[in-house]
């Protein structure tokens, strides 16, 4: 494989080529003005198509296909929702911190994959929780008998460095350590959600991200003999939502999308193929 923006042939082609997937352009998103007025609630039915968003690179609920297909978990379950209430659905495709952008600018009316925070309640509508998230440290499969990790405070005055998902709720612990100079030092932001490559080329220690959309990211990537999830250490997160921008979507849509969420979540338990 070619050296492409840098990559170290050493690497090998599947740590090449996730890292290519990493340094990915955002795709544009459509101008504020193309859904028209605020989206309500009228007569039964929207009152024009949802734009919902997704990010390329979050597998199993957000990314898509070599066509450039959106595909997953979340993606799934908005279309089969948004068909029981009859509003047409379009897929916009772009980086986690553009979609909050989105969200923010009326641009994008919804995303999935969200935990509620107060600071975000201020300006989004939340729908109800459809998946609880359980977050875990991913490092190099070589590294794991030398470490020793406890929680998150184990990295503070250690020369390891720790990924996260830039502009992300990141659990009570990380909230809490946060705010430390300390632990600010070891901790590397950035706004995509597979940093896996990175784990495994050392330009970090660990990444704390969702442990179900880690393993299955890590298989996809050809990188399980390289990277994997940290035994001991797993972090309740909480339930997530689909998150509405009160930019362009009215608060007269929520209960009804609840209510198609809810009953599409009890068909599928009833019918065992929840995930």
């Amino acid at each position: 494989m070619a050296s492409f923006w840098g990559c170290p042939r050493r690497f090998g082609a599947a740590v090449c080529a996730a890292l290519a997937l990493l340094l990915a352009v955002d795709g544009p998103l459509r101008p504020a003005e193309a859904s028209g007025p605020v989206m309500r609630w009228e007569r039964g039915t929207c009152s024009r198509p949802l734009y919902f968003g997704i990010t390329p690179d979050w597998p199993p609920y957000q990314y898509v296909s070599p066509s450039g297909s959106p595909l997953g978990d979340d993606v799934a379950l908005i279309r089969e929702t948004a068909k029981a209430l009859g509003c047409p659905l379009v897929v916009e495709i772009t980086s986690w911190s553009r979609l909050l952008s989105g969200l923010l600018s009326g641009k994008i009316d919804v995303i999935g994959g969200a935990s509620w925070t107060k600071e975000r309640a201020r300006n989004h509508h939340y729908s109800s929780p459809y998946r609880q998230e359980t977050l875990g440290l991913f490092v190099r499969s070589a590294d794991v008998g030398k470490l020793t990790l406890t929680g998150l405070s184990s990295f503070i005055g250690t020369p390891l460095r720790l990924g996260v998902v830039a502009d992300t709720y990141i659990g009570g612990e990380y909230e809490k350590l946060v705010d430390d100079p300390a632990f600010k030092k070891v901790v590397v932001e950035d706004p995509r959600q597979d940093q896996f490559a990175l784990v495994a080329t050392k330009r970090i220690d660990a990444f704390l991200t969702d442990s179900g959309s880690g393993l299955y990211s890590i298989y996809r990537n050809g990188l399980d003999d390289t990277v994997t999830l940290y035994p001991g250490y797993l972090l309740d997160n909480g339930p997530v939502y689909y998150m509405f921008g009160k930019a362009s979507v009215d608060a007269s849509v929520i209960p009804p999308f609840n209510k198609a969420l809810e009953d599409v979540l009890a068909r599928r338990s009833a019918a065992g193929t929840q995930q």
